[in-house]
């Protein structure tokens, strides 16, 4: 589960610091530039090391810093709450006079508040079962120690910690482009949602309980007159998704691609919320929405919002 999130010296970002605690969800309000969107940026910042980015360039540039302000240290942290116990990841990187690219000032990983491994510039201590006993070794200074320390086992903190951040699932729905329609299956959403439909028939097809689940979970808790998705055969091995509402004795049927842009987002993140860990990002109406969300399939529900809405959105969520 997501506790908090701390960015300092990031784009528009100082010294920010969101902890949600046990919250079910939270609400971020702001004008356009207030930084909403760079919430989403780092935390995707932090999934591409998860998943094995370890090149500092490769993740931000001299560019990044807070108003141009490269004489302190750009600075991340996040914690997370996995089997009862509290991940808490850091990362500084600075930019010396002279350099052409930044560096690692510090790094750490702690579970529960005993240190897993530290780092400063480029030696990075190990802790194996207590404080006292520690291995040492040296790393290029360009590069972050997280993706490339190796795991012993898959109890290994730094194996669940990089596992968890790097399953999330960071998306940016564009309403428009998010027809329902699919010739393929898939289990992976992308970034803008086009392939919804490919990935509804990759879910029934391979997990047909989990579509139950979310049938159920769309009727009783989300939209009551909702009653039924499908994805029939439109013409050769192309589907389409069409959505039935009904309401007593009314009912109406429509294709995903007809319904309002604030539906498909509804619908489809709704959908994600049930299944998967997830970071949402909407533009839209004048509407500019941060989501970030995980779900185990056993665990709990944690939602952050982010969102700027003009008066007169109109049919947005």
């Amino acid at each position: 589960m997501f506790k908090r999130i701390y960015v300092h010296n990031f784009r528009c970002l100082e010294n920010f610091d969101l902890p949600i605690g046990g919250s079910s969800s939270a609400l971020l309000l702001g004008k356009n530039g207030a930084g909403k969107s760079t919430v989403s940026f780092a935390l995707t910042l932090l999934q591409k090391i998860a998943q094995g980015t370890s090149r500092v360039k490769q993740l931000v540039t001299p560019k990044d810093f807070f108003l141009g302000r490269s004489d302190g240290p750009m600075r991340f942290e996040v914690d997370v709450e996995l089997g009862g116990q509290l991940y808490q990841y850091s990362l500084a990187l600075e930019y010396p006079a002279g350099f052409r690219e930044l560096r690692v000032l510090g790094e750490k990983l702690t579970v529960s508040g005993q240190p897993v491994y530290s780092r400063e510039h480029a030696r990075v201590s190990m802790w194996k079962g207590s404080p006292e006993v520690r291995a040492e070794f040296g790393i290029d200074w360009h590069m972050i120690a997280l993706p490339i320390i190796q795991e012993q086992s898959e109890t290994d903190p730094v194996l669940l910690f990089k596992r968890w951040l790097a399953r999330s699932v960071i998306i940016a729905p564009i309403p428009s482009l998010i027809t329902g329609e699919s010739s393929k299956e898939t289990l992976e959403p992308d970034r803008d949602v086009q392939n919804l439909g490919a990935w509804f028939a990759g879910l029934v097809a391979h997990s047909p309980a989990a579509y139950a689940l979310i049938d159920s979970y769309l009727k009783n808790e989300v939209m009551r007159d909702f009653w039924d998705v499908k994805n029939p055969i439109i013409g050769g091995e192309t589907r389409s998704l069409i959505v039935q509402y009904r309401h007593e004795r009314l009912s109406h049927t429509l294709p995903f691609a007809a319904l309002s842009d604030g539906e498909k987002c509804f619908l489809s993140v709704r959908s994600y919320l049930r299944q998967i860990p997830l970071m949402a990002r909407f533009s839209a109406f004048g509407m500019n929405l941060t989501v970030i969300s995980q779900l185990t399939k056993w665990g709990t529900l944690s939602v952050l919002f982010g969102a700027h809405l003009k008066m007169g959105a109109g049919n947005c969520l």
